[in-house]
């Protein structure tokens, strides 16, 4: 049977890809044509050699900022590569520029020995570097895929503080069917609402229109394990957290299931006998996941709630026994994870 990779890769990422790419290849270029115009004579008229270099200034200046704030959008795994190119060339340029304005508009005629290029280089350096890396600032605090991971986790910690302040009752109740849309306000959403409230959301999410049944604004991030060896067994309803004999915090309570489309006002969950274990595994249908944990970080992995309210990051690594046993409450044996 075909599958089809989780996540799925949207008309964003390759438009990132693209747009770090053509970044890489402007830099490149430019290195190399700044270097060779260090060792020609001045041209005439005197003032074009300036006003190309600073031209090529002004041009890493305003472009740069933006070709960061693509990878930060787009995330680590894919352009890492493309994004250390363009950092290199965004702190050799300018000052190559700036030595370059210098020589040219002394009046410069002989080729400079290298040894004197190289230390005119870094004394521009050492001026210009600290503006530069105040021009990176703007990106840097855009917030991009680290920031909308974080938020991810700490909509996590509001599922989880939730799941102990309304349904421990001295450990005596579980969480029931329904739990999303009965406690929405408590979550700061609208029952009657059709987009899920922000804590049930997760901000990574990014996915071409035709790959979604409905608008992912509707879906909710957060699911419960269902299923026998869990905190929720088809034939006894939701166990109270007292049954988790392996110790609350070796007991999985809620899981990041975005790649299962989940409306969020249904009593959908993650049934356990229905998908294997694992995380982020491929789904039979483009955009979905067929796992139990899924998410659309950049980074991979997604996070899980303990039956104590903690949140912890599940890698795409992890053993399928071990999803297994921390699923189940009261199996016997503790994880170490």
């Amino acid at each position: 049977m075909e599958t089809h990779p989780f996540p799925p890769v949207s008309d964003a990422v390759r438009a990132a890809g693209w747009g770090m790419v053509v970044a890489a290849a402007a830099t490149l270029v430019t290195v190399a044509g700044l270097l060779w115009l260090l060792r020609r004579q001045v041209p005439r008229p005197w003032y074009a050699a300036p006003a190309a270099w600073v031209a090529a200034a002004v041009a890493f200046v305003v472009g740069m900022p933006l070709a960061f704030r693509q990878a930060a959008d787009a995330g680590p795994p894919r352009f890492e590569w493309a994004a250390a190119v363009v950092l290199a060339g965004y702190f050799v340029v300018p000052p190559l520029c700036l030595v370059g304005v210098v020589r040219h508009l002394g009046g410069a005629e002989e080729v400079l020995p290298l040894r004197r290029r190289l230390l005119a280089g870094l004394r521009a350096a050492l001026v210009v570097v600290p503006v530069w890396f105040v021009a990176m600032l703007p990106p840097a605090g855009h917030g991009g895929w680290p920031e909308r991971v974080q938020q991810c986790r700490r909509n996590g910690g509001d599922v989880g503080l939730l799941a102990w302040s309304e349904w421990t009752d001295a450990l005596n109740e579980g969480v029931p069917a329904g739990w999303r849309a009965s406690q929405a306000e408590l979550l700061d959403g609208d029952p009657a609402a059709a987009e899920a409230p922000d804590a049930l959301r997760c901000p990574s999410v990014d996915i071409d229109a035709d790959l979604a049944t409905s608008d992912p604004a509707t879906w909710t991030a957060w699911a419960v394990l269902t299923g026998p060896d869990t905190l929720r067994p088809p034939d006894e309803g939701p166990l109270p957290l007292r049954r988790c004999l392996d110790g609350t915090a070796n007991t999985l309570l809620f899981v990041e299931a975005t790649g299962r489309q989940i409306p969020w006002r249904s009593a959908g969950e993650v049934d356990t006998t229905a998908l294997p274990p694992g995380v982020n595994r491929p789904g039979r249908r483009a955009g979905f996941s067929d796992g139990w944990l899924s998410s659309y970080h950049p980074n991979g992995g997604a996070y899980a709630v303990t039956a104590d309210g903690s949140v912890r990051r599940v890698d795409e690594s992890i053993d399928a026994d071990i999803l297994r046993r921390l699923a189940n409450p009261n199996d016997g044996r503790t994880v170490d994870w």
